[in-house]
């Protein structure tokens, strides 16, 4: 993490990090259903405490894309729109916002780079 002390960092103004990115492969059997989380973004700090005042959204991505993104608790959930039934290979990115106790300031801003592959067969 590259600490924010000054503008050309490429920090925001208030953030105490600049842009943090997180790489995830998933690999996943033919067949899963609609509607099934696949995986759960958890932010945390440069001390390693969860972060729950934080955001998700996914950006940048194929509208065909059969996944969506939901909050639960201060994590992002990613789940599956549609079922998966044939073999491909997705890349899906996440932004997320971790805001400070007042819900005001941004203090970190992390991007999630998801690899997904699905299976020929259902295993």
């Amino acid at each position: 993490m590259l600490e924010c002390s000054k503008a050309e960092d490429g920090c925001l103004n208030g953030e105490a990090y600049a842009d943090i990115l997180e790489f995830r492969t998933i690999a996943l059997a033919n067949g899963i259903p609609a509607h099934q989380d696949l995986v759960r973004l958890i932010v945390t700090d440069h001390m390693g405490m969860r972060l729950r005042r934080t955001t998700f959204t996914i950006i940048e991505n194929d509208r065909s894309i059969p996944f969506g993104i939901r909050p639960e608790n201060g994590k992002g959930v990613v789940y599956t729109l549609k079922p998966l039934e044939e073999k491909r290979s997705y890349r899906i990115k996440v932004k997320a916002t971790s805001f400070d106790h007042r819900q005001r300031d941004i203090r970190y801003r992390t991007t999630f780079i998801l690899f997904i592959s699905v299976s020929a067969f259902p295993y």
